[in-house]
């Protein structure tokens, strides 16, 4: 059934079609239904994540021999899905404040400046106007003073760093 589904959902041009078989859940076996997910990679818009969304709905019922009705009628259910459901959580979600961090999270991120070599060993940074003691984030390079960083990870008192490019 699998190989099916791919054969009849690659001629969609424009979209990556994975299928993998779910899961075998105890009791049950593995045919428990399906997920799927749209990301617009091309920044169209919601609108047509909507459509596109609605029609892949309606290639996989069309892939399942079920016949033009029901696919016109999947699409119509999914779009309006979309329409009536999916978009006004996705837009509550947009709107909310970024978190806010704080303490040693709030420094990952933020630039800092080498104020000695840092290697894989040790090495200082200045983040803020603070003085840190810091590590090369990819233990192979060596940064020399003067560079400017960006604070990948905060491990105890010590800032891993890795070179702004």
């Amino acid at each position: 059934m699998l190989a099916d589904l791919r054969k009849r959902l690659s001629v969609i041009q424009e979209a990556y079609v994975l299928t993998i078989p779910p899961p075998p859940v105890q009791g049950i076996g593995n045919a428990g239904g399906f997920k799927m997910m749209v990301q617009d990679h091309q920044g169209a818009g919601s609108r047509a994540l909507e459509q596109a969304t609605g029609a892949l709905v309606a290639a996989a019922v069309g892939a399942s021999d079920l016949g033009l009705p029901f696919q016109l009628l999947a699409f119509v259910v999914a779009s309006a899905a979309g329409l009536g459901f999916v978009l006004p959580i996705a837009r509550r979600h947009l709107k909310q404040p970024p978190v806010l961090r704080t303490g040693m999270a709030a420094l990952v991120g933020r630039k800092a400046q080498v104020l000695e070599e840092v290697t894989e060993h040790g090495g200082r940074v200045r983040i803020g106007g603070e003085v840190w003691s810091a590590r090369s984030y990819d233990e192979t390079l060596v940064i020399p003073a003067g560079s400017a960083v960006d604070v990948m990870q905060i491990e105890g008192a010590t800032a891993l760093v890795y070179p702004r490019e």
